[in-house]
């Protein structure tokens, strides 16, 4: 019984030490990436969403002016221990979705620091900011750049076959949120 015991709290142990070190390298993007899978996020109100991040972060608010459909729904998501705001557009009858995350830069002294993909391109948005236009199975899949201390990662998903031309515009679009 007592070895049983022993043997229980040594598994118990051992799967909380993987659980602490799984927590800790946990990848901020990656987060971004898994909220992108649920088209209205949490279903929050984008201006409700967009205030929460404005005070907790004291930064501004961007949204693209440009969406290449017309959405039948939008939805906000607040992440305050990623430093995220997500906003995504919707259409339901055309299955079009366009996602924007903005994310709270963590390491803004040391430049740029997304990690390498071996199917992306450099553009140049329309102010001059640098930004990475990445691929999947050789499509444009999302474009993503850093200004004023702010990840933005856009994504759009559409039956067409988006150009790198069509992220480029949303990424121009980019309008603050009153």
């Amino acid at each position: 019984m007592l070895l049983s015991l022993g043997l229980s709290l040594m598994i118990l142990n051992s799967a909380l030490i993987q659980n602490i070190e799984q927590t800790q390298f946990n990848d901020p993007l990656s987060e971004i990436t898994e909220h992108s899978r649920n088209p209205l996020g949490d279903n929050l109100d984008v201006n409700e969403a967009a205030s929460m991040f404005k005070e907790k972060f004291n930064k501004k608010v961007f949204l693209p002016n440009t969406i290449p459909f017309k959405p039948t729904d939008t939805g906000a998501s607040f992440n305050e221990h990623a430093k995220t705001l997500t906003v995504s557009f919707f259409n339901y009858k055309t299955n079009e979705a366009l996602i924007v995350t903005q994310m709270v830069n963590i390491k803004p002294k040391y430049g740029e620091k997304f990690s390498k993909i071996p199917h992306e391109t450099e553009v140049k948005l329309k102010d001059g900011t640098k930004a990475i236009c990445v691929y999947k199975a050789d499509k444009p899949d999302h474009i993503r750049f850093i200004r004023n201390d702010i990840v933005y990662f856009i994504s759009l998903k559409q039956n067409r076959n988006i150009t790198t031309n069509d992220l480029v515009k949303v990424a121009n679009s980019m309008k603050q949120l009153p």
